[in-house]
């Protein structure tokens, strides 16, 4: 017995937007793909909010500032760029160069409690020829102007260009607190905060003096950098300079245990300088050239650790001639 098998028709099959069928050239599947791409742009809307969005720098500044607030602002009379400002951060909230303690307590308000010695709120700056010492906590959301310190004027009753104020820096005390400021009339002045008032006067240097460093030590020892190509080491109570460095040097860092430290020079030189044993010395004594220069990024030492023969044994040169 047979049986007729009977083929099934063949089903018509509609065209596929994305069938290939029936394309005869390269240029008929190219038309193709390109109008299945159309149709599928115009069935999908285009979220504008999906879309990231290009700043401009402007518009990326105003994003990152949109969420500050400005606390305070001060205008300074003088009208011209502010040199230097500084913090007076005492032993108890800061004990750099080996580290910071945040140990804070808060009372009610939110403002930081501090003991009758502790003078870590005291802001001060220096510019044109004018120093001015700011509480930073106690008055609110505005800096309260505690001293002001204006250097001697002329007979005109101005203060000259020669005698702007280039850097400063804090001296502690137990009962009170010191700040030392110099510029260009080579001078290093230092003010109380108590007293309101200059107490001492450090003179030596012939140039403007760019930078002033005290000693992590202690508050006694303090280096001036001058234009006059030398660095000069003080003792700040005797008002005495114990040493000269001759080197032509713009900026000025204490290592961290005071026994030298690092000279920044107008031509890219950084140099590390050691600290003689003065404690015999009645007059300054004079040191040339640098013991380490960098030179870019390359570094040339000796050792690290033990100081070699050379650190503990600068050379000395003639005292040079007034």
């Amino acid at each position: 017995m047979t049986a007729d098998l009977e083929r099934p028709a063949k089903r018509s099959r509609t065209s596929s937007p994305t069938s290939i069928s029936g394309i005869e050239s390269d240029e008929d599947f190219t038309e193709s793909i390109s109008s299945v791409k159309s149709e599928e742009a115009e069935e999908t809307p285009v979220n504008a909010d999906t879309v990231p969005k290009v700043l401009t720098k402007d518009q990326q500044q105003e994003k990152i500032f949109k969420n500050l607030r400005l606390r305070r602002i001060v205008k300074e009379n003088h009208g011209r760029e502010i040199n230097q400002v500084s913090f007076h951060l005492n032993a108890k909230n800061y004990t750099a160069p080996f580290g910071v303690d945040l140990n804070k307590t808060f009372d009610k308000r939110g403002a930081v409690e501090r003991d009758d010695g502790d003078s870590s709120n005291i802001l001060a700056s220096v510019g044109d020829t004018q120093a001015n010492i700011y509480d930073n906590e106690h008055c609110g959301d505005h800096l309260d102007i505690m001293s002001h310190f204006l250097l001697s004027e002329d007979r005109n009753g101005k203060a000259t260009a020669s005698q702007e104020l280039f850097t400063c820096c804090w001296l502690h005390r137990d009962d009170d607190a010191l700040l030392a400021v110099a510029g260009q009339d080579s001078h290093i002045h230092i003010l109380s905060v108590a007293c309101s008032k200059e107490i001492r006067k450090l003179e030596g240097h012939t140039g403007g003096i760019t930078d002033l460093q005290v000693s992590p030590r202690d508050d006694q020892h303090l280096l001036s950098a001058s234009k006059d190509g030398t660095v000069r080491l003080w003792h700040v109570d005797s008002e005495k300079c114990l040493c000269v460095y001759n080197v032509k040097a713009s900026v000025l860092c204490f290592s961290p245990t005071g026994s030298s430290f690092l000279t920044g020079g107008y031509n890219g030189d950084i140099r590390e300088w050691a600290i003689p044993d003065m404690t015999n010395s009645s007059e300054p004594q004079y040191i040339d050239q640098g013991t380490l220069k960098i030179s870019g990024k390359k570094m040339h030492a000796g050792c690290i650790g033990k100081e070699p023969p050379y650190l503990s044994a600068p050379r000395h040169v003639a005292k040079p001639t007034p």
